[in-house]
């Protein structure tokens, strides 16, 4: 589960969670979008996937979209033990 806090002042926004083993790899999953409510709120998302055998580190990337605007996010990197 990974829960993410917003803050956006647009209509139709949505965000989605995506996680990748390596910056510039393809991703290890891309999460169905979820909508956004205008203002500040959390969106958790519950996936399931399998990390690679010979990753190093997994990285979760919040993106956060609204028509007609650039998608904005955020980064968390975890080591894989």
């Amino acid at each position: 589960m990974a829960t993410g806090r917003y803050q956006i002042h647009a209509e139709g926004a949505s965000a989605r969670l995506i996680v990748l083993s390596r910056s510039g790899e393809k991703a290890i999953l891309e999460s169905e979008r979820k909508s956004l409510g205008a203002g500040e709120g959390d969106v958790t998302f519950t996936e399931t996937f399998t990390v690679p055998e010979n990753a190093q580190h997994i990285l979760l990337f919040f993106a956060c979209s609204a028509p007609g605007r650039s998608v904005a996010g955020s980064t968390a990197s975890y080591q894989v033990r």
